[in-house]
């Protein structure tokens, strides 16, 4: 860690084993720098190697640049930035690099030997630390306590067979099994226990529809039929309402309560309109706070619409009655009071009225 003229170094490190991978030079941009390193984070993490979190040292980045003459393809003396710890720092530090070295070959002066570089995160530039030797300047020899590692093809064959469904092998599937957006393909491929979740949320999802009434065919019809509005119905509440709910709490989405089950229940309720999208809100958030079920939570807070016309009639009449004003602008030509009217009868009913069903029905009474 280098603070000023200070270098520390942190001996807690000792005996942590270390793995050290180098790529060709064959990386065009600062962005697809960072994107490279973003997907090998996920590949560490999905094989199980590492957390491979940049933010706590587990990932390093030492990022190599040189520029060419557009055309030519021997490569330049490179600049080596040290010991970046932070995708953004990677992604800043080599536009820096790019927009540094440009000048010196605009100025007919570009980099004619190898140099290593550190990165102020505060002035947002790169430091020269030091030129590097040659190769034959490291009297470099052969270990004598390492004997050469030769890798058969049977025995890497081997170990293929053993990884598990690697990040990009994941997003064309979530895509042709699923039919996912791509935004959120790459959301759900971030996590392994999401993932798993949302495709257990899926599978429960179309087994509670297909014994639902008012929703006829077979699994593989329902999930056809209805493919679009369930992808939608998982981009709204597991990828934006609960990850988001993990996230404030700052846990790991392995540690959220609710089963997939649970949440593909909830998600019924809500596709046939047995509860409203305020009521599925508070009985998601009594979910996520103690892991019942929908069902247990409903009685309790009996959170589920009423589909009775007499119920509605007499939370309608109430809310006319007690706002006249209202109603007689609505009558004289003022059409948007009506989405004030609409939402004294939803606070009338404690949510529990069916919102379109309400506003047909408020509607003709005016009228």
């Amino acid at each position: 860690t280098h603070e000023g003229t200070r270098s520390l170094i942190d001996y807690n490190r000792g005996g942590t084993p270390l793995m050290e991978i180098v790529t060709r030079p064959d990386i065009k941009s600062p962005e697809s720098a960072k994107m490279f390193l973003q997907e090998l984070r996920l590949i560490l993490r999905r094989i199980g190697v590492s957390d491979a979190d940049m933010e706590k040292g587990q990932l390093r980045c030492d990022a190599n640049i040189s520029l060419r003459p557009a055309g030519e393809t021997t490569l330049y003396p490179k600049t080596e930035i040290k010991n970046l710890n932070s995708f953004k720092a990677v992604e800043k530090a080599l536009q820096y690099e790019e927009t540094r070295q440009r000048a010196l070959w605009e100025r007919d002066d570009p980099p004619h030997i190898q140099s290593t570089r550190g990165w102020d995160e505060k002035k947002q530039v790169t430091v020269e630390q030091r030129t590097k030797e040659a190769a034959s300047d490291y009297r470099y020899f052969p270990e004598p306590d390492i004997p050469p590692l030769v890798l058969t093809s049977e025995y890497i064959d081997s170990i293929n067979t053993m990884l598990p469904e690697l990040p990009q092998a994941a997003r064309m599937r979530l895509l042709d099994q699923y039919g996912f957006r791509l935004h959120d393909i790459n959301v759900i491929v971030q996590d392994v226990a999401l993932m798993g979740f949302v495709e257990r949320v899926v599978s429960e999802l179309v087994a509670w529809l297909e014994s639902s009434e008012g929703v006829s065919g077979t699994s593989e019809e329902i999930w056809e039929q209805h493919k679009t509005k369930i992808n939608k119905l998982i981009s709204g509440w597991v990828l934006s309402k609960l990850v988001s709910m993990v996230h404030a709490d700052g846990a790991q989405f392995s540690e959220q309560p609710i089963t997939p089950e649970n949440f593909a229940e909830l998600l019924t309720l809500l596709f046939t309109r047995q509860i409203n999208t305020a009521n599925a809100q508070k009985l998601l958030e009594a979910m996520y706070a103690s892991g019942d079920d929908p069902s247990v939570i409903l009685d309790e807070q009996d959170l589920l619409q009423s589909d009775s016309a007499d119920d509605l009639d007499g939370w309608i009449k109430h809310v006319i009655e007690n706002n006249p004003d209202q109603v007689t602008q609505y009558k004289a030509g003022k059409e948007t009071v009506l989405k004030f009217l609409l939402g004294m009868v939803m606070k009338e009913s404690k949510g529990k009225a069916d919102p379109v069903a309400a506003e047909e029905a408020l509607q003709t009474a005016l009228q």
